[in-house]
């Protein structure tokens, strides 16, 4: 951009002057888009707001704060809003990596087109503004919150959704250790592979969970890396889908030349100059221990705490109360977490449920902004997410609450063409144990009809088990008949099985544990460690040592 070079100053000057001139005729888009990017880059993170006191203040810069954004400038647009992020992030379906991926913007928008109808939608001569800060504490008794930038803001209402982010690892900062959920991070990784100059390039992906999967199949399908997957289940997605289904999840992502080690916590990581090296072990035993050479650690968990990116302490308000469960903010029906304070996106944990998803932020978001500006209205819409594994060629839609631990009737079309069933679209229902009670359904590469039609079915309860699967053998084959007259349908009932004991998908991962570095310096120190490592059975994986 002209603005970022010292020798365009002049002509930013009277560029500067000439859109000036423009204001006082009406602005061009284009022209204020350029000027707010100027503006933007000149004010840095730390930015003060311009007041004290608001009606509005939206914590975050996710889907959610976008959402509930849009929402109070449509009922109140004259209102003062203040917007407290550090970045304005795309949609959960349009990251970094999936553009990258695709080779373009496939859906939606990128970061700086939101940023930038962001700042055109806020009208500053209104008291509508956005300052590149985050919330350090809240004193929800006194409508009063401190920013990091020592600021100190009063509001009549407040929306929390700044969302999660992985914990900070035990072992600090390292420069090779990424935050695959946040923009920044999946960039720092872009540029890790895109220098690799012809080298294939190591990357280890630590998660097993529904984000894992998804960053593994793009970059493996990119053959810019090798991958291998580390984490304490016993197969991908283990938390989510029956034995048979990740059985066949785990089949594919091998066959693309993705590496998988289960039952592996991270202890610690080394740098090697160049690269690092990393070091698990098996969750059953400790003295089992493996080290991989890798040029990438990202950290990709499905479930992550809340607040964890904005450095705020759910604890130093009382009425704020926390799940220890899932990790987000206890709120009613209304997301209202205490007096003028709604919770909205990932942070919400509603009913003892936390989702993280598109659909859920859209949707919490404006329920919670209708409710800012004076509605009593209820987020009653059934938990719903989409996982994307490319590698598989699937796309599961889960709805309701779904957890391996529960009882599964799966339903597959048949088709003699495909070598496997599961290549074939299936709906898959969730059942607790002794009971008749749909309480999820996940829809295996099923068309969006077929999930709105399912929406009815969550909650439903059956008279009994055997009544249950009659009912549901024709309501699946009625929804993948496409067009036939005749389906035959594969039947999988199975009892669930709890892959990690107390495993559950609301839960955190616990994806590493403390343990002492190896230290060392001189050859003498650097020999005994390598007899301590050949002793302990350590190996080398991923990158071999020269």
């Amino acid at each position: 951009m002209m603005y970022q070079s010292v020798r365009w100053t002049g002509i930013r000057g009277l560029l500067f002057g000439f859109s000036v001139a423009l204001n006082s005729s009406g602005w061009n888009q284009a022209t204020l888009c350029e000027e707010h990017h100027y503006q933007r880059e000149q004010a840095g993170p730390g930015s003060i707001p311009a007041r004290q006191l608001y009606r509005y203040v939206i914590c975050g810069g996710g889907t959610a704060a976008q959402a509930a954004l849009r929402e109070l400038l449509r009922g109140d647009p004259s209102a003062s809003i203040l917007v407290v992020a550090e970045e304005v992030r795309p949609p959960y379906n349009n990251s970094v990596l999936w553009r990258w991926y695709r080779g373009k913007a496939a859906i939606g928008e990128d970061g700086d087109d939101v940023l930038e109808q962001l700042e055109i939608d806020l009208n500053k001569n209104r008291g509508q503004e956005w300052v590149q800060d985050r919330l350090d504490s809240i004193d929800c008794a006194e409508n009063r919150m401190i920013l990091r930038s020592g600021a100190t803001v009063q509001y009549e209402n407040c929306l929390l959704a700044f969302g999660g982010c992985s914990a900070t690892p035990p072992w600090g900062q390292n420069s090779r250790v990424i935050d695959g959920r946040t923009d920044s991070g999946q960039k720092k990784l872009l540029k890790i592979l895109e220098r690799s100059s012809g080298e294939v390039t190591h990357v280890t992906i630590v998660g097993g969970g529904i984000a894992a999967c998804y960053m593994a199949s793009i970059i493996s399908a990119s053959e810019m890396a090798h991958v291998t997957m580390v984490f304490p289940d016993t197969q991908p997605l283990a938390r989510l889908l029956p034995k048979y289904i990740t059985g066949y999840v785990t089949k594919h992502l091998k066959a693309h030349g993705i590496e998988i080690l289960p039952y592996r916590l991270l202890h610690w990581v080394q740098d090697r100059g160049e690269e690092a090296e990393i070091y698990c072990s098996k969750v059953y035993d400790s003295s089992d221990v493996t080290g991989i050479l890798t040029d990438a650690i990202v950290l990709a968990p499905t479930r992550v705490p809340a607040c964890s990116d904005s450095g705020l302490d759910l604890h130093l308000d009382e009425r704020l109360e926390s799940n220890d469960r899932t990790g987000g903010i206890d709120t009613n029906r209304e997301l209202l977490a205490a007096s003028n304070v709604y919770v909205a996106g990932d942070l919400v944990s509603s009913a003892g449920n936390r989702i993280q998803s598109h659909t859920n932020a859209m949707a919490s978001g404006k329920v919670a902004a209708m409710n800012m500006l004076g509605g009593r209205h209820v987020l009653n819409e059934p938990l719903m997410y989409t996982a994307d594994i490319p590698v598989v060629n699937a796309r599961v839609t889960f709805l309701g609450e779904v957890s391996a631990e529960q009882d599964t009737y799966a339903y597959f079309s048949s088709d003699k063409k495909k070598n496997n069933e599961f290549d074939c679209p299936g709906v898959i229902f969730y059942i607790p144990k002794r009971s008749a009670h749909i309480c999820g359904v996940a829809l295996w590469n099923c068309d969006e009809e077929a999930g709105n039609k399912l929406l009815e079915v969550v909650g439903h309860d059956f008279k009994d088990r055997m009544t249950l699967d009659q009912k549901l053998y024709s309501l699946t084959q009625s929804l993948l008949k496409n067009g036939e007259e005749s389906m035959s349908l594969v039947r999988y009932i199975r009892p669930g099985r709890t892959y990690n004991k107390g495993a559950h998908p609301e839960d955190d991962e616990t994806l590493w544990q403390a343990k002492p570095r190896p230290q060392g310096g001189s050859a003498k120190q650097m020999n005994v460690q390598n007899f301590r490592n050949a002793m302990e059975g350590i190996h080398v994986r991923g990158r071999q040592q020269n």
